[in-house]
């Protein structure tokens, strides 16, 4: 079989490379090759797809994709498009346009990589203190088992949700079920930068357009014209391909911030969604700040499209799940694998007491520990605050402000309030900064406020006197 259609291939190429030359001398237009692209070369695809179903390709299946990848993407680069009658790709595991099941799945492995190397490098991902978060991780098999194409994952700051998104790519490099193509907020802006979209350009095309490329595909338009096909190799395999975006609240890219990331990616889900059918393997998970999340989606989503618990269905207020603090038999595992030593003691009740549960200020204070630092409440909030506050990605002034509106607990704006501890209101700090006078919607985008009063919700005004200026503190106030 294989040598018949390699002799047609051949017979086919010649008049094809005949037909571009007289194109290109002027002897003919261009709608005679569009022509032949639309007709003889879909036709013979057509027919190495049909010839080929079911046969055990060995040997000849490298040479066969081969011709299809050629032809594949010369009738596409003349028609913009190409829709076989028989639609069996998983059938010969390829798309239209020639990609294999093996390239899909090193394409997202590559991109699951790069993410990796940066998170160990900048050592936000440390491999060996991964922890099993069976929650978290039941709620996501429950959204790829559902017919939902997006879920929304919200949690404190520190509390894990870039850590588990890195563990999930970790075993998408060993795991044939599940790929990962995962975007960090800051990743995405660097991208574009490098992108230079022309002005006016839509974002979801912008991010649609890095999503095409990192799988292999020249173009966007390309991408969601193969989507179906994607599917086809993905269910094929019993897979699914989980696109995700981590920390949407830190996306600033030339104007455009947090909120416009948000409704660019709904717009993908929407256009990606349609594409796929009823397929939906290939699916968008969304990683955001508790604490930012309600403001966040103030723009109108697409409420049907996200996986939510029925209790949230009921309330009508939120479609995203909130990650919680380890659990006592989560902390016991991680104290042990970041401190080295047995979870026992007064020592092990002293930081239970300190990190109330959350992985970020636990591997704060290990590292006091490695340090032969005591481990206090106020050293541990220090470098929180240097390493997720004051080294963040806001402007000053909007990094205090925030900070400030941390006081607040709610606000009957209809927003649903700053989600933080209660304050003493007896604190001097409260009277001091006018703490009534600052519940403008900026100052409630608050990703910082529950640790920050989790750990000191007392003598607040101290430590601010410490941190800025009075006059700073109360321009920020006053906004």
């Amino acid at each position: 079989m294989i040598e018949r259609l390699q002799e047609q291939h051949r017979n086919l190429l010649e008049e094809r490379k005949d037909l571009e030359r007289k194109e290109k001398a002027g002897e003919i237009g261009p709608e005679v090759v569009k022509e032949f692209a639309s007709n003889k070369a879909r036709q013979f695809v057509e027919q190495c797809v049909d010839e080929s179903e079911g046969v055990p390709f060995v040997k000849e299946r490298d040479r066969l994709l081969n011709i299809i990848d050629q032809w594949g993407q010369f009738i596409y680069n003349w028609i913009g498009e190409f829709a076989p009658s028989s639609l069996e790709p998983s059938s010969i595991g390829l798309t239209w346009i020639g990609m294999t099941w093996e390239q899909l799945r090193e394409a997202c492995r590559t991109r699951a990589r790069v993410f990796l190397e940066d998170r160990v490098r900048e050592r936000i991902f440390v491999p060996e203190w991964a922890v099993p978060r069976e929650d978290v991780e039941g709620w996501i098999q429950q959204f790829v088992e559902s017919d939902r194409p997006a879920m929304v994952l919200t949690g404190e700051a520190g509390v894990g949700k870039t850590f588990l998104l890195c563990q999930m790519a970790q075993k998408s490099l060993e795991e044939e079920t599940r790929l990962i193509l995962p975007y960090d907020s800051q990743d995405l802006m660097r991208r574009m930068h490098q992108l230079q979209p022309e002005p006016g350009r839509r974002l979801s095309d912008v991010i649609g357009q890095i999503i095409a490329e990192d799988l292999g595909y020249g173009n966007a338009a390309a991408l969601e014209k193969e989507l179906d096909y994607v599917g086809h190799l993905l269910e094929g395999k019993g897979a699914h391909l989980l696109i995700c975006f981590d920390s949407v609240e830190r996306f600033d890219f030339d104007g455009p911030a947090a909120e416009h990331l948000l409704v660019a990616i709904n717009a993908l889900i929407e256009r990606f969604t349609a594409v796929q059918g009823e397929m939906r393997r290939v699916r968008f998970m969304i990683t955001s700040l508790d604490s930012s999340w309600d403001w966040l989606r103030a723009e109108d989503l697409s409420f049907s499209l996200y996986f939510f618990q029925e209790i949230e269905r009921v309330r009508g207020v939120r479609i995203a799940w909130a990650m919680e603090e380890f659990n006592e038999t989560e902390f016991k595992e991680a104290y042990g694998k970041y401190t080295k030593r047995s979870p026992k003691g007064s020592e092990f009740e002293n930081m239970q007491n300190i990190c109330q549960g959350n992985p970020y200020l636990l591997r704060i204070a290990a590292g006091l520990m490695r340090q032969n630092v005591e481990v206090t409440r106020h050293k541990v909030f220090d470098v929180f605050y240097d390493e997720r506050v004051r080294r963040g990605s806001l402007s000053d002034k909007t990094r205090k402000e925030r900070f400030l509106a941390g006081f607040m607990q709610s606000y009957d704006g209809g927003l649903g309030g700053v989600p933080a501890l209660k304050v003493d209101t007896t604190d001097p700090a409260y009277t001091m900064l006018s703490l009534d006078g600052i519940l403008a919607t900026e100052m409630i985008r608050d990703p910082f406020t529950r640790i920050v009063l989790r750990l000191k919700p007392d003598g607040l005004a101290e430590h601010l006197r410490e941190r800025f200026k009075e006059e700073e503190i109360a321009s920020a106030a006053l906004g």
